[in-house]
């Protein structure tokens, strides 16, 4: 697996096509979500998610002969995996779950890469250029084009467990994200992945016992979201956004995030036949401007701008 990331690096593979395929990944998780949830309990669906992801990287770490890392990182990957996955995903789901709408949960979703980049700014001692600022502003008011239309009067009533889930969600993706950020280089991605996801399926365990729900309905389209959320994005959305924490800053990594609304409101509107409104086409355009200024600002020297 480490071989498989280097080989990336010197190919230059192309960190557009990797963000391209990553921004997919993540925008559809929001479909798994809806497909998954009328055939089993949040908690449930996520353990089985993560643990299949663990048999996966464990056995792949056993073909590659992998080093394990020593038990003091045994247990930050384990903390990193509970934050950016397992914490983000059930309190996320459990906001909604709430009377938060989707919508609702994805648009406050949209303020991480603001959030990490103010962090960033205080830890490091300095701020971001200004065109990253801008980018991140443009692209926060096209997410709120996009995802505006579909706020309901539910949300407006939605009570401060909705809100509250919301916010630990937030909060858990981004400090997982920054400790995912520190440990890239202790050990081998198949271990790390496979300790991650013993984290996240650890809080989803935690999840499922406290809320005694345990349901599960053998329907194709639940095995069929359940194949692609473990493989599809627990394994192949972990190496991209492995991959792309080694090779770019984390504010222009998270900036991503501000793509992913729009295209899962287009992919929504392929499957499932949502509407789309022509305010929603626009903010999927100003948003995408958004990420693309933040990344040229990062990947531009100090002179350039």
């Amino acid at each position: 697996m480490t071989i498989f990331i280097g080989s990336m690096r010197r190919s230059g593979l192309n960190r557009s096509l990797a963000a391209v395929a990553m921004v997919l990944c993540w925008s559809s998780g929001f479909l798994v979500a809806k497909a998954a949830g009328p055939f089993s309990e949040i908690g449930v669906f996520l353990l089985m998610r993560f643990s299949i992801a663990v048999c996966f990287f464990t056995i792949l770490s056993a073909v590659c002969g992998a080093t394990w890392p020593n038990r003091e990182h045994i247990l930050l990957h384990c903390l990193s995996g509970a934050l950016l996955q397992g914490g983000y995903l059930v309190a996320g789901y459990r906001a909604v779950e709430a009377g938060l709408s989707v919508g609702a949960m994805t648009l406050i979703g949209a303020f991480q890469p603001t959030i990490t980049a103010v962090v960033v700014s205080f830890l490091s001692g300095s701020l971001p250029r200004g065109l990253v600022w801008q980018g991140l502003i443009v692209g926060t008011l096209g997410v709120f084009m996009v995802l505006g239309p579909q706020f309901s009067a539910a949300d407006q009533e939605a009570n401060w467990l909705g809100y509250s889930a919301a916010a630990i969600a937030v909060v858990s993706v981004t400090l997982g994200t920054f400790l995912q950020s520190k440990l890239l280089n202790q050990c081998d991605l198949a271990p790390a992945g496979a300790l991650q996801n013993i984290g996240a399926a650890a809080v989803a365990l935690s999840a499922a016992i406290f809320w005694d729900l345990w349901s599960w309905s053998s329907h194709p389209v639940l095995w069929i979201a359940l194949f692609w959320a473990s493989m599809g994005l627990s394994v192949g959305g972990y190496v991209l956004l492995l991959w792309l924490l080694r090779s770019q800053d984390i504010v222009s990594v998270t900036s991503l995030v501000l793509s992913t609304p729009p295209i899962a409101a287009a992919l929504s509107f392929i499957i499932f036949g949502e509407t789309l409104t022509l305010v929603q086409i626009t903010g999927m355009v100003v948003s995408i401007v958004g990420v693309v200024l933040v990344r040229r600002s990062l990947q531009q020297p100090p002179g350039k701008i």
